[in-house]
């Protein structure tokens, strides 16, 4: 790995599940042997800077910080590296999103579309450009590489946070708790399930 510090700051991340630090690594690596310089900054988010992490259920979440926006052979060398890396670490898997520094210092839905990375896909889209990402980020983000998030300036609003969790309530959540609640169906029979129970308890909270 390059010695910007990134192995330092891995060791340094406790506790944290041994698999998590070598797909980190693994990472680093690959992208820097693929694209040099390219990631300039790179912070845990989700279940490991919330303190949360399950080390057989939870994902390895990310924010991939660049200089500028990126290309389509910068994509497609990417998600190279991300299908090579779920081949020898298929869990926790290894999910995230690709910003680039002034992006982080607006509102997140102005950062959408960006390439990311989420079930076993590399796509453009707008996964995890949301309020909750950019505020964990700022308040809890773990940095592997890159600056502390206190010195991002990243944005942050309160009321506009809890207008997107409201409308995430009423227009994703609700629906799943009304096909849920019908017994006699595919997705209510899936709701007896422990999977679903976590979801709906968990997600919602």
């Amino acid at each position: 790995m390059s010695g910007d510090g990134s192995t330092r700051r891995l060791a340094g991340l406790t506790p944290l599940d041994n698999r998590v630090r070598e797909a980190i690594a693994a990472y680093l690596e690959a992208v820097d042997a693929a694209a040099s310089g390219l990631i300039e900054g790179f912070y845990l988010v989700g279940s490991i800077a919330l303190a949360d992490f399950r080390p057989h259920e939870s994902d390895i979440d990310f924010v991939a910080v660049t200089a500028a926006r990126l290309g389509a052979a910068v994509c497609d060398a990417l998600s190279k590296v991300h299908a090579d890396l779920q081949a020898h670490y298929r869990r926790p898997a290894v999910e995230g999103v690709y910003v680039a520094w002034a992006d982080l210092r607006q509102d997140s839905a102005l950062a959408a579309p960006a390439p990311s990375w989420h079930a076993g896909r590399f796509q453009t889209d707008a996964f995890a450009l949301d309020p909750i990402t950019w505020h964990t980020l700022a308040r809890h983000g773990v940095a592997v590489r890159g600056p502390a998030p206190a010195a991002l300036n990243v944005h942050m609003d309160p009321t506009g946070l809890a207008a997107w969790t409201l409308h995430n309530l009423d227009v994703y959540w609700r629906p799943w708790h009304d096909r849920s609640a019908r017994l006699f169906s595919g997705a209510g029979l899936a709701a007896l399930g422990a999977w679903a129970s976590a979801w709906g308890v968990l997600g919602v909270t």
